[in-house]
Formats: C-alpha cells, structure tokens, sequence
C-alpha cells in the first residue's frame, strides 16, 4: 500500500480517469511540460562526458536507488583517466 499525503480527503468517486494528476511521464493532460527538454539535457550530458573522457570504464556495479517512486541508479563507479 502506498499512502500519499496530498491525496488526503480528495473524493475518489468524483474524479474522472483522465483528470488524475500522473506528474512523471504518465501522459494525458497534466504531462510534465519540461520532460522533453530534460531528456535533451540528460543526452547532451552524457554526450559531453563521452567526448572528453572517451576512455571511461565501469568500475563496479550499479547500486541501485530504493524509492517507492523513482526508479534509477543511486550510484556506478568508474574509472577514467584525468
């Protein structure tokens, strides 16, 4: 079960399916405005880390990020040279 407070006394039956707020990627009418330009920037880092430490490595595992909400990687190690 996951309790989330600003669903506090919201009247469920009153909400139609479309009219549920899906803030991360959920499509519909209230999609994040800004998921395209921060897919773009998200890119474009990782663009710039490749081009100027083109021999970066893994060095470990990823760990991965424990959240309810947010699926990702917490942290992956790696080797590069300066």
């Amino acid at each position: 079960m996951n309790a989330v407070a600003a669903a506090a006394g919201t009247d469920w039956a009153t909400l139609s399916e479309r009219n549920i707020y899906k803030p991360f990627g959920g499509g519909g009418p209230h999609f994040y405005l800004g998921a395209n330009l921060a897919r773009a920037e998200i890119r474009i880092m990782f663009d710039v880390i490749a081009e100027r430490m083109p021999d970066i490595t893994r060095a470990g595992s990823p760990r991965a990020l424990r959240s309810m909400f947010i699926n990702g990687i917490k942290e992956l190690p790696v080797r590069y040279t300066a």
